[in-house]
């Protein structure tokens, strides 16, 4: 094949991907990340949750964790949809990075200083606890 033909057929490739089911973009979270680019790796963020966040804030999320019951105050029911309406993604970036206090909240909320860097799996953390409202 000579690159006369070659081209055409090159030029095109890039259209055979578009509307394919299989394609990164559908098996992404629903939840709107703050920047469109910003990566996300679902699974870490959901496994983080689950070993870290969950003992307070339950495995769904409603505040009722294991170690729910010594805290006051009580750990914040992330399944509300109204309360997720009233903050954007950068502010759970935040609270999750720094902890509580950091954005005026309970200090009992620990920061999370191991996620530096791990912007991958902080977004994925962020699209779960999104993932979690009713």
């Amino acid at each position: 094949m000579n690159l006369r033909t070659l081209l055409p057929m090159l030029a095109l490739l890039p259209l055979a991907a578009c509307g394919s089911s299989d394609s990164p973009a559908s098996t992404t979270a629903t939840a709107p990340a703050a920047e469109p680019s910003a990566p996300m790796d679902l699974a870490a963020g959901a496994a983080y949750f689950e070993t870290t966040c969950a003992s307070c804030h339950g495995k769904e999320g409603h505040g009722d964790g294991a170690a729910a019951a010594a805290l006051n105050p009580k750990p914040r029911n992330l399944a509300d949809k109204a309360w997720q309406d009233s903050v954007d993604d950068n502010y759970l970036r935040e609270i999750i990075m720094k902890g509580g206090a950091a954005v005026g909240k309970s200090p009992l909320m620990p920061p999370n200083p191991q996620l530096e860097g791990k912007e991958d799996v902080l977004n994925g953390i962020v699209a779960h606890v999104r993932s979690l409202a009713k």
